[in-house]
């Protein structure tokens, strides 16, 4: 039988050595669309159930969530040191939590956009009635601003707003009227932020929120008497020592109507506070504002307005 003839082997090295460096780039671009941390610069690390307040036998706790550039603990605060938007989850007073959907998108997106985000949960109606809630949400801020949560969390106490939706908005808007004196203090805050939070619920309940569900957080048997519709409403306390708002409500929203951002911008023009109203012609409530590309654009550009460093 005849054999094939024997063909040379040949010398594959000067092959390899040309399209080496081409194979090496290959190999580090896939290893980097592997790599979470490698591809994604705006990863974040999640600091979960991190208990804030004990009251009445319960642990209130919230999430963290912080840029990969987060200073690490210790760190002194200067420039470096990071603005804060805690967020506050709607629910109608008797629902919600801080890790749900809803609020892990926009608490998510807030840190990819170098915030130092923290979603916090709070006592709820009906066993809570108000004062509780908002007892909880100023408990919250006034942690923030301890040295161990500033040294931990990397940072700046004196740079801290507020996001809040639907009912959670209602407490975002009361956290920053109520109290006086200097915004870097306290439970005070820079900035605010409401997605269709009630303001006033010494109007129409139906454009509130609705008489049942506002009735329950204020624990009320009745809208009239109900003098905890006065004390619940942000409207009730602003004053010229108050942060900037932004109001944002859909113009079609069936839960809260936008005459309540519009009454709360008009009450904070004429005490001089800066304000922002914004209707877009949506029929979104809530944490779903956020999902329109120009609510989710507007918030951020006014989030870094008021609570970047001044350059």
């Amino acid at each position: 039988m005849a054999l094939s003839p024997r063909v040379p082997a040949r010398n594959l090295q000067p092959v390899f050595a040309r399209f080496a460096p081409a194979v090496l780039i290959v190999v580090l671009l896939l290893l980097i669309a592997w790599n979470p941390v490698a591809a994604d610069t705006n990863q974040i690390e999640i600091r979960s159930n991190l208990v804030y307040r004990q009251v009445g036998g319960q642990n209130l706790a919230l999430d963290a969530y912080l840029p990969m550039a987060a200073l690490p603990a210790g760190t002194p605060v200067p420039t470096t040191a990071r603005s804060v938007v805690v967020v506050i989850h709607g629910g109608g007073w008797v629902g919600g939590d801080k890790a749900d959907e809803h609020r892990e998108y926009i608490s998510r997106a807030l840190a990819q956009d170098g915030f130092v985000v923290i979603s916090v949960n709070y006592r709820l109606a009906p066993d809570h009635v108000f004062p509780a809630a908002i007892d909880d949400v100023k408990a919250a801020i006034a942690w923030l601003r301890q040295p161990a949560q500033v040294a931990s969390l990397g940072i700046d106490p004196a740079r801290i707003g507020v996001l809040g939706d639907s009912s959670g908005a209602q407490l975002a808007g009361l956290l920053g009227s109520i109290g006086s004196g200097p915004l870097d203090r306290g439970s005070r805050v820079s900035a605010v932020v409401s997605l269709a939070g009630p303001m006033s619920f010494t109007t129409d309940l139906a454009e509130a929120g609705g008489a049942n569900s506002v009735l329950m957080f204020l624990g009320c048997a009745a809208a009239i008497p109900c003098p905890s519709r006065k004390d619940a409403s942000p409207i009730t306390y602003v004053d010229p020592s108050d942060p900037p708002y932004l109001l944002v409500n859909g113009a079609d929203d069936p839960v809260v109507r936008p005459a309540q951002s519009v009454l709360m911008g008009k009450a904070l023009d004429q005490v001089g506070v800066a304000n922002e109203v914004l209707i877009p012609p949506i029929s979104a409530h809530g944490s779903d504002l956020f999902h329109d590309a120009g609510v989710a654009k507007a918030t951020i550009v006014f989030l870094h307005k008021y609570l970047d460093v001044a350059s």
